[in-house]
């Protein structure tokens, strides 16, 4: 009976031990999943984490790239606007000196245009002149004062001479 008590001692131990050795590896399935899903749950967030800061990151970018299209956009409005605005002003300028020049020159001909004119007239008065001295020096020197109207006869209009003549 020593044996089967021993036996049976063996089979109560074993037994025992094999309930122990199996919560143990229970308790050890139980805290390897814990670990792994903790470690699970870390990878997540960690993948997470660095997708979302990588969407922010595409965000900020994207939202860079479409402040740059509306401030080139808004630039190059505006200096179109300047631009017209120059052309504006280099244009009226210019159109001003153009007309200021065309001023000058139509009053540059008008002054030639009188200066022509007064020297016509006055050649054309001296050779009046000339031509009634002559008749009148020639009236004169034969004695023929008759034909002379009367406001006249007392000057001689002949170069040289300025004698009254009476009547």
């Amino acid at each position: 009976m020593l044996l089967r008590m021993k036996c049976a001692a063996i089979t109560i131990q074993a037994a025992y031990r094999a309930k122990v050795a199996r919560e143990a590896l229970k308790k050890q399935h139980k805290a390897a999943t814990v670990i792994q899903s903790a470690f699970r749950k870390h990878a997540t967030q960690r993948r997470y984490l660095v997708l979302r800061q990588a969407a922010a990151v595409i965000q900020q970018k994207y939202r860079a790239t479409i402040l740059a299209r509306k401030t080139k956009k808004d630039y190059d409005a505006f200096r179109n606007a300047a631009l017209a605005l120059q052309a504006h002003w280099r244009g009226r300028a210019d159109r001003k000196r153009v007309e200021k020049r065309h001023q000058c020159a139509t009053l540059i001909q008008a002054h030639y245009r009188r200066h022509k004119s007064q020297a016509e007239y006055r050649s054309k008065k001296a050779c009046a002149f000339g031509l009634y001295s002559v008749t009148t020096e020639l009236m004169c020197c034969k004695g023929n004062e008759k034909n002379i109207p009367e406001h006249e006869s007392s000057l001689c209009y002949t170069p040289g001479c300025l004698q009254r003549h009476e009547s």
